[in-house]
């Protein structure tokens, strides 16, 4: 059967996993732990996006704390401590995550996973959540130098998939992916549920999906060849 991709590239934090109880508990776990006060749930999930070094310093920046590399290299250094004894206690699949991958496996397309996530973090989530054997590439944001939305992480996974962009679809949730997509050649799609960093899906300016459990009838319907609108 002809198909639109041969490959495609998925998030994790706000596209697969619903993973910001976790990491609200782990920052604000290091905040207190510094003398900081704790910040609000939905202050803190529109600081997802660009890795953890960044949630941190915007964490800081939002009690008037940025700028200070000490205070940022304790603070990282805590919550990486408290995300590792808590990782996956209260995070969650996305409705139709699962059966999502486990379709697209079935039909012969490679899977990739490209987050901003660290290495560690994410094959530990992987496994936790029982879908580690749908990956067949995984890309956390300290695997390479760069960083979505920079789009050399996509473009290794292509590599690594045997692929090229063009043949590629990224589903994610957040400008990062839009613009890590777009960059790097590949086709994109958003989901609706996402982080986004506190934005709304709309702006982002690509095909949006309720569910994941869409995805695989989305890719059906698109044309062999077609291009994405940019």
């Amino acid at each position: 059967m002809t198909r639109p991709y041969d490959a495609v590239l998925f998030d994790l934090d706000g596209t697969l996993l619903h993973s910001a109880p976790d990491i609200v508990n782990a920052i604000n776990a290091s905040l207190v732990a510094n003398g900081l006060d704790a910040l609000a749930s939905d202050r803190i999930v529109s600081f997802i996006g660009k890795g953890t070094p960044v949630l941190v310093e915007r964490a800081l920046a939002a009690q008037g704390r940025g700028g200070d590399p000490a205070l940022a290299e304790r603070v990282l250094a805590g919550y990486m401590q408290a995300y590792a004894a808590h990782i996956g206690e209260r995070g969650v699949l996305f409705e139709g995550a699962r059966d999502c991958l486990a379709t697209l496996a079935a039909r012969g397309y490679a899977i990739g996973i490209v987050t901003n996530k660290y290495q560690r973090f994410v094959e530990t989530a992987l496994a936790q959540h029982r879908i580690a054997d749908y990956a067949d590439v995984v890309v956390g944001g300290d695997r390479l130098p760069q960083r979505k939305p920079r789009p050399e992480p996509l473009q290794f996974a292509c590599r690594e998939l045997g692929t090229t962009p063009a043949r590629t679809l990224m589903v994610g949730d957040s400008v990062n992916d839009a613009e890590a997509a777009r960059a790097a050649g590949c086709d994109i799609v958003c989901v609706t549920h996402g982080y986004n960093e506190g934005r709304a899906p709309e702006t982002l300016g690509t095909p949006l999906i309720d569910t994941l459990a869409a995805l695989p009838a989305w890719i059906d319907a698109r044309p062999v060849a077609a291009a994405m609108p940019t």
